[in-house]
C-alpha cells in the first residue's frame, strides 16, 4: 500500500495509509507469534468459527430491527427496479457486506472438513448446522461474491478431498 504510494509520489497519501495500515501490520505480527502450537490453531480456528456464528445472529437481528448489535445500519441500494436491497453488515473492518460475506466463507472452509471427518453422527449434525447458519449469513449479505467464494470453497473441498478434477469434460 505504501509502497504504492511512493511509486506514484503521493506523500500525504503514504502518511494516511501507514497511519490506517499499521494496527493491522502489527496486530498480524501478534497473532503470528500467539499462534505457535497446533492446539492453538485449532482454538483459534474454532474461535473465528464461533464469532462469525454470532455475527449471523447479529445480522438475523439487524435484518429484523434494521440496526446491529453496535448500532450500525443496514446497507442498503438500489435493485435497478425501484426496489431496494438490503444487505447485513458489521463495525470495523466488516462494515462492508462483501467483506461480512468473505468471513462467512472462510469459516465454511474451516468447518467442512470436521463435517467428512471420523466423527460422530451428533458432533456431524452440529457441523452441518453450523455450515447452514453461515450459509444464511451469506445470504443475508446479499453479496453475489460471497456467494462465488462459498461455491469455489465447496467444490475445491471436494477436488481435494476426492483428489479428481477433469478439465473440459
Amino acid at each position: 500500500i505504501m509502497m504504492s504510494h511512493i511509486v506514484h509520489t503521493y506523500f500525504a497519501g503514504l502518511t494516511t495509509s501507514f497511519d490506517q495500515f499499521f494496527p493491522t501490520f502489527i496486530l498480524f505480527f501478534v497473532i503470528l507469534n500467539a499462534i505457535n502450537t497446533e492446539r492453538r490453531l485449532k482454538l483459534a480456528i474454532w474461535f473465528i468459527i464461533l464469532v462469525m456464528c454470532l455475527l449471523v445472529f447479529q445480522g438475523i437481528s439487524q435484518m429484523k430491527t434494521g440496526f446491529g448489535w453496535a448500532g450500525q445500519m443496514i446497507t442498503s441500494q438500489s435493485d435497478g427496479e425501484g426496489g431496494e436491497i438490503w444487505r447485513i453488515n458489521w463495525v470495523g473492518i466488516f462494515n462492508d457486506p462483501n467483506d461480512l460475506a468473505l468471513m462467512f466463507v472462510i469459516a465454511v472452509g474451516f468447518i467442512l472438513p470436521f463435517i467428512f471427518s471420523k466423527v460422530n453422527f451428533i458432533a456431524r449434525l452440529i457441523n452441518i448446522a453450523i455450515v447452514g447458519c453461515l450459509g444464511y449469513g451469506i445470504f443475508l449479505t446479499n453479496s453475489r461474491g460471497g456467494q462465488l467464494a462459498l461455491l469455489a470453497t465447496v467444490f475445491f473441498f471436494f477436488v481435494r478431498k476426492t483428489r479428481k478434477f477433469m478439465a473440459g469434460g
